[in-house]
């Protein structure tokens, strides 16, 4: 018992550490991103700073277009995969109907002909068993 707490409390612990992780590069990855924005900046003039500005300006539009159009996408799928698992649903039920009506079936089948093999035998005592294949 002891055992699967501490595994649970290492895992909660290893799921904490990795989103220290991911924050940490997150914040890496940004004050890397400035540093490089402030050397480039370095000797030059207003207007081609302005230009820099501009690029990264529609640089970051273009990445939110692309982000909404992904979480459109995912969305869709999702909607498809919720479709889909309903017609599976669906088709396994029929499956199901299916299955019962063939075993109803088998049992009518088996006792039609069990009454009509006991109908032969009754309607033809004397010749029981012979000739007779089923």
């Amino acid at each position: 018992f002891s055992v699967k707490e501490d595994l649970k409390a290492a895992e909660e612990e290893l799921l904490a550490n990795r989103e220290i992780v991911r924050l940490l590069q997150k914040e890496f990855d940004i004050m890397r991103s400035e540093m490089k924005t402030r050397q480039e900046i370095i000797g030059k003039n207003y207007d081609e700073i302005m230009l820099m500005m501009h690029l990264k300006d529609k640089h970051i539009v273009e990445l939110e277009h692309s982000r909404a159009a992904i979480l459109d996408e995912k969305s869709m799928l999702a909607q498809d995969l919720r479709l889909q698992d309903n017609e599976m649903k669906d088709i396994k039920d029929q499956i199901s109907m299916f299955q019962q009506t063939l075993a109803v079936k088998d049992e009518i089948i088996i006792s039609l002909t069990n009454k009509n093999q006991e109908l032969k035998n009754n309607n033809n005592p004397g010749l029981m068993g012979v000739g007779d294949n089923t």
